[in-house]
């Protein structure tokens, strides 16, 4: 099992009616992308069958990750959202102020929810391209085939995938 956002894991419904709840009080409280961080985090990082918080944050068995990263100490790595924070946010402040619910942002949240594990320099070279906290032009977050790895593929960053291997 591979974590992430789908609406049969029953924490997912929920954890969407808050960072909705969040989004529709912005305005009066001045709520901002890093405050919906945790709860977006939660069925990516934590263990998927004790839920212990970052229970496999740096885990190459669970996420996307860079050949470079591999049997690097966590000192030395970067989880990075494959479509920034900042980007999921503002999708979910619209969807607030468009009246939708938690299944809708729980179905937005699982086309681009995914996270990625990398060396610190491999992420500072998204910033060299004013990819750091935006996706490229013309990505369109609300087409159903969108690609939440194009940051990746213009960085020309090739992710392995995960080799999950079950809890023993």
């Amino acid at each position: 099992m591979i974590p992430c956002w789908t609406l049969e894991d029953s924490r997912c419904r929920p954890l969407a009616e808050i960072i909705l709840s969040i989004a529709r009080s912005r305005k009066a409280y001045g709520a901002r992308p890093g405050d919906v961080r945790y709860f977006i985090d939660r069925p990516l990082l934590d263990h998927p069958e004790t839920h212990q918080r970052d229970g496999i944050k740096y885990s190459t068995s669970h996420h996307m990750h860079t050949r470079a990263s591999v049997g690097v100490h966590k000192g030395f790595l970067h989880l990075e959202h494959a479509v920034p924070v900042s980007v999921i946010w503002n999708a979910v402040c619209d969807m607030s102020d468009e009246g939708k619910g938690a299944d809708e942002v729980v179905e937005l949240l699982a086309r681009v929810c995914r996270v990625a594990i990398m060396t610190r320099v491999e992420h500072a070279s998204f910033s060299k391209v004013g990819l750091k906290d935006r996706m490229p032009p013309n990505w369109d977050i609300w087409s159903p085939t969108v690609d939440p790895w194009a940051r990746y593929t213009i960085m020309g960053l090739e992710l392995v995938s995960p080799k999950f291997r079950p809890f023993q």
